[in-house]
């Protein structure tokens, strides 16, 4: 059994801390999460543990992760960047290349973090 340790939203619900991860998850998924400390396998860390995780990568607002450059390059396949756009609310396109999805995704999230700053 997978726990968020922080708040993770899938195509079907939006898990907050300490939830158990339902079956919606690929393998892949759950290995890349475990790797980015977004989950840990309950029973083998503590919270305090899991939110210790590579500050750099993950900013967070009250109910979602907004990933930085560096975790977005990161990602394999076009599929996992439409996937994780639409976890944040942004509908991207499969016909354009890599990196404009990539700085669709970074002019969403920064002016995201602005509207969230201004408040």
């Amino acid at each position: 059994m997978y726990v968020a340790a922080m708040n993770i939203r899938s195509h079907k619900k939006l898990y907050k801390k300490g939830d158990i991860l339902g079956n919606e998850f690929t393998e892949n998924d759950i290995l890349r999460f475990v790797d980015m400390g977004a989950v840990f396998l309950r029973g083998e860390a503590s919270f305090s543990e899991a939110n210790a995780f590579k500050e750099n990568i993950f900013k967070e607002s009250e109910e979602v992760v907004f990933l930085d450059e560096d975790a977005l390059r990161k990602m394999r396949s076009k599929s996992e960047l439409v996937e994780y756009g639409e976890s944040i609310g942004v509908d991207i396109s499969e016909n354009l290349t890599k990196e404009e999805m990539i700085n669709l995704l970074l002019n969403y999230i920064e002016e995201e973090e602005d509207n969230v700053a201004g408040l």
